[in-house]
């Protein structure tokens, strides 16, 4: 049987491998899952821990998203390999959503989308260390 990534958060906060596909299921039912969640207007921002191993390529397990729900940066999705990368993004991406919301309100030709994947290439350098 292949072996799918499954993954649970401890008590203590430490990510563990769960191979017991009945233990894991338990776990994502009962567990908060949610990181972060801020809400701007009818705008939602949601990072929550996945639970499966999302880097299907190889490499560090992939188990952290980002999401926004509504507006100018609908659906931009983000995924991470700690928890910690995962949080400062979406610190990262209330501020955007903000930025966005107020620059579109008073120029309405500024393109949120545009400006956003400009800003995010410096941000994601700096949060995986490489800017």
């Amino acid at each position: 049987m292949m072996d799918l990534g499954r993954y649970i958060e401890t008590d203590d906060g430490q990510v563990v491998q769960e191979p017991n596909l009945t233990a894991w299921s338990m776990w994502m039912e009962r567990a908060n899952r949610i990181v972060a969640r801020t809400e701007i207007d009818d705008i939602l921002i949601s990072t929550v821990f996945l639970g499966i191993d999302h880097a299907w390529g190889g490499g560090p397990p992939v188990l952290w998203e980002t999401m926004v729900f509504g507006g100018p940066l609908d659906d931009y999705t983000a995924r991470y390999t700690n928890r910690a990368a995962a949080l400062a993004n979406h610190h990262q991406m209330v501020m955007a959503v903000r930025y966005s919301l107020e620059k579109t309100r008073d120029d309405r030709s500024f393109n949120p989308v545009s400006w956003f994947w400009r800003m995010w290439k410096g941000v994601k350098s700096w949060i995986d260390g490489t800017g």
